[in-house]
This record gives C-alpha cells, sequence and structure tokens, in this order.
C-alpha cells in the first residue's frame, strides 16, 4: 500500500495522504469501501466509509467547513490535533546520552542454527573482566543525568551462559553500582536454553534478571533447525520451578510460519504460566531465493500471526514481533541505539553486528574499551550512524507507517537487496494496517459491544468514534 497525496473523487480511491503543517493525515483502504483514517502524531484514528472520507479530507484541507455533523468536526479536530515528533522522541548525540547496553560475553555457541545471523562472526573471542568492569562503570553512573532508567541485556553473538562465572559477575557488579549510584536497572539474559541449571536460575532469581529463551517450540522444527530439543524443555521447567516466568522467542521460518498456532497450543498446554512468546520473521537472504519467495512467507506470516494473537488474547497470553510491538510508539529509528560490548571490546551500535567478519561492521563500530576498561568514542562516527534515520530514508517520506517502522531493523536493511526491502516495506505496511484496524474494532467493542467493521462494511453507519492509537 503506496501512500501518495491526491484528491478524493471515488470510492474507488488509492491510499492518500494529507499534509498538514507539523504531520500527515493518512487515508488508508482496508477493504471495500471501509477506510483507515491515521494521524500518527494527533495518536488517533478511526474508520470511515468511502463518502465520509470525502468530507474529511475536503475537512481537513479546508476546501469546506460549512454543513458538518458534529462526530465529522470532532474527528477533524482529532486528526488535526498534531504534536511534532520532535516533541516526543528522545534525541541521542552522544553515547552518554544511551539507556540501552548490550553485552556479548563471548561469540562461541554450542549450537549451529540454521538461520543464525551472527554465525557469519564466530570467533574465539572471550570478553575480559576489565573491559566488562568498565564499561558497566560507564554506564551505570551518577553523570549520565536524562534517565535513572536503564537497561542491560546479556546476549548472543554466541551463548552467553558458556561464560556464565563472567555473566555472573557482571550481574552482581551491576546491580551494585546501579544502588550506589541511584539507578533503576533491568537485566535480561537471553539464552538457547541448552545449559541452564537450577544453580543458575536460583541466581538470576535472586538478582531479578528477566530471562528470555529462544526456542523454536515444536520438537520437529527445533530438532530441524537447532537440536536440544528435550534441554530446552528441561530449561523451561527449571526456570519456573524457580519461580522465574520467563518470555520465549520463536523464530519463524519457511519451516514454521503455518504451524504458529501449534506452537502457541503447546506452550498454553505445557507451560500456562508463560505469558509472553515473541514471534519473530527470519532475516536470512539466503532461505529466500527470489523476493518473490520472501513475499509469500510474508504472505502467511501476516495471516497466521492475526490469527495466533487472538488465540493468545483468549488465553490471557501476549504474542509479539517488533513491528507491532512499536506500533503506536514514535521512533526515528527502526532500532533504538545501543551501547554494544563485543568480546573483543568493540564498542557497537547493535548486538547484531559484533565481528569484523560480518559485512557492516566497520560502519556500525564507534567505539572501544581497552584492556584497562576506558573507553574512548569515536563522536563523528557516532553522530553519522544515529543520523540514519527515518528523516534521511527518501522511502519513509509518505508511508504512513514511518513512525512505528522508521526505515526497519538495520539488519534487513544492511543484508537485503532492494528487491527485497521493497517486499519488507510492502510487509510492513500491510502489517500496520491490519493491527491498527484490529485496534479499532477491539476497543469499540469493549466500549459498545459491537463490531464497527461488520457495520460499516453492511453500510449501517458511516463513520466510528476516534480512538488513540497507542
Amino acid at each position: 500500500m503506496n501512500a501518495r497525496m491526491m484528491k478524493t473523487t471515488a470510492h474507488d480511491i488509492k491510499d492518500f495522504f494529507i499534509p498538514l503543517e507539523q504531520g500527515d493525515v493518512y487515508f488508508i483502504k482496508t477493504q471495500e469501501d471501509v477506510w483507515l483514517v491515521l494521524s500518527p502524531l494527533a495518536n488517533a484514528m478511526l474508520l470511515a466509509k468511502g463518502d465520509v472520507v470525502q468530507q474529511l479530507d475536503s475537512l481537513l484541507r479546508q476546501d469546506n467547513n460549512r454543513y458538518v455533523n458534529h462526530q465529522l468536526a470532532t474527528a477533524a479536530e482529532a486528526l488535526s490535533r498534531i504534536i511534532p515528533a520532535g516533541d516526543r522522541i528522545a534525541r541521542i548525540s552522544a553515547p552518554q546520552d544511551l539507556q540501552k547496553l548490550s553485552i556479548l560475553p563471548t561469540q562461541a555457541c554450542n549450537l549451529s542454527c540454521s538461520y543464525c545471523y551472527a554465525a557469519a562472526g564466530r570467533s574465539a573471542d572471550r570478553l575480559g573482566w576489565e573491559k566488562l568492569k568498565g564499561t558497566l562503570e560507564y554506564f551505570i553512573d551518577a553523570g549520565r543525568l536524562k534517565s535513572r532508567y536503564l537497561t542491560i541485556s546479556f546476549i548472543g553473538g554466541g551463548e552467553p551462559l558458556l561464560e556464565w562465572e563472567m555473566v555472573k559477575k557482571g550481574i552482581e557488579y551491576a546491580g551494585k553500582r546501579a544502588a550506589e549510584q541511584g539507578f533503576r536497572v533491568d537485566i535480561t539474559l537471553i539464552t538457547n536454553g541448552t545449559v541452564m541449571n537450577d544453580e543458575m536460575a536460583a541466581f538470576l532469581k535472586a538478582h531479578r534478571v528477566l530471562p528470555n529463551i529462544s526456542f523454536d517450540i515444536l520438537e520437529d522444527v527445533q530438532q530441524k533447525q537447532r537440536g536440544h530439543y528435550d534441554q530446552v524443555m528441561a530449561t523451561l521447567d527449571c526456570l519456573i520451578r524457580n519461580g522465574h516466568q520467563p518470555s520465549v522467542n520463536a523464530t519463524i521460518t519457511p519451516e514454521n510460519v503455518e504451524r504458529m498456532d501449534q506452537m502457541a497450543g503447546l506452550m498454553f498446554r505445557r507451560f500456562p504460566d508463560i505469558k509472553l512468546m515473541i514471534f519473530e520473521p527470519v532475516v536470512d537472504p539466503g532461505i529466500f531465493a527470489t523476493a518473490q519467495d520472501l513475499r509469500g512467507f510474508y504472505v502467511k506470516y501476516t495471516r497466521e500471526i492475526f490469527r495466533v494473537r487472538q488465540m493468545a488474547r483468549e488465553k490471557g497470553c501476549i504474542i509479539e514481533c517488533r513491528i507491532l510491538n512499536n506500533v503506536g510508539e514514535i521512533l526515528d529509528r527502526g532500532c533504538p541505539p545501543k551501547l554494544t560490548l563485543t568480546p573483543r571490546g568493540d564498542l557497537t551500535i547493535c548486538y547484531c553486528v559484533s565481528s569484523p567478519l560480518e559485512k557492516s561492521f566497520k560502519k556500525r563500530v564507534y567505539g572501544r574499551a581497552d584492556d584497562q576498561g576506558k573507553l574512548c568514542f569515536d563522536q563523528e562516527k557516532f553522530s553519522a550512524i544515529c543520523s540514519e534515520n527515518v528523516y534521511s530514508f527518501n522511502k519513509c517520506e509518505h508511508c504512513f507507517a514511518k513512525w512505528y517502522c522508521a526505515g526497519g531493523c538495520m539488519c534487513p536493511n544492511d543484508l537485503y537487496d532492494e528487491a527485497r526491502l521493497e517486499v519488507l516495506c510492502g510487509f510492513t505496511r500491510e502489517l500496520v494496517a491490519r493491527e491498527l484496524t484490529g485496534r479499532v474494532q477491539r476497543r469499540h467493542f469493549r466500549k459498545n459491544g459491537e463490531d464497527i467493521l461488520q457495520i460499516l462494511s453492511a453500510g449501517e453507519n458511516e463513520i466510528s468514534p476516534v480512538y488513540s492509537v497507542g
């Protein structure tokens, strides 16, 4: 769905937008003669019939503000109540502004996942204590005045628990320093779930570390793509036994894209205490021979993710993916900039780029921690990386999804060719449009007990009330 500016003249028009002084109002055709009207920077949206769309178009352009009913005037006012993006986005101008730290203790791994984003960067490098200690001291520091809330993630690269003593020492030190410096720090650990034991689980619980298990859930898929199915199931049992409520991160590939309902169903039955799952589509250009193959995969993913998320809601569970999780926020970058410490001591913008063996390494590295724990930065390089945002992508200029996608994750942007990136953009727009339409439906049903989309489609009404996006 390409958003482009045009006048409304008939019921069969394409998507279009209206440029207002501080932002745009978008009109997205969701189905026959039913439109999603979206004003991201006003945090406002509604559903409307085609004839009302024409009236809203005229009203918002101030071509004619006479003879409109109260509901239409109220809608136009809400859609026009725009707060500039710059007033909502936390500007990052220097490493001192960063609020997220990713730590890669090692690039070694005991698995060889078929779709691994980091496999090309494998090395024998291990993180030294002085580098980790110095980075934690820099990150958790009273001079960092913009925020007193920080997040730290121990992540791969490789498998972080292969360096358990270093991870353990880092968690203890981070907690101690946060208490001394008056910070709230949330710590997460992302692991493949193959080396966990009760001692580790108890330690993580005592230090309020949130575990996330990378797991493909279905035994045949896990064994084919990752292996060690029984060990991961035992790890989930171990974590729950020690008082955790872990989240599960499943990579969706052609092997399981049409089996997401089975994946969710298994988790509901076997682990009812798990309330959060992430079903993220794979990022690996080698899996798809052509852009058309990628498009076919995304069609299946879009169909299934909404179906399985509804299943999850009925079970009191949440299933997320990055794009849908961002809807409602106002972003200028697809990935929030991070302070990422690699095993070598390099400081990069994202954990997906962590080794000189990877394609985008030189482009994404902006500093280094030396053997004494001293951090040095290339401020010019950092500024250049941070300037790569929604404002710098021509493709984003008139896209209704841009404030939720913000140009997308840098990983596919670096790896995909233009044809595949075009497919990815189309997938993103479809996902966002369906999510927002569903939100209007759900909120209207909770408020009024009726399906507004069905009512509009039947011609029984012409416009929904205005609802917030977030």
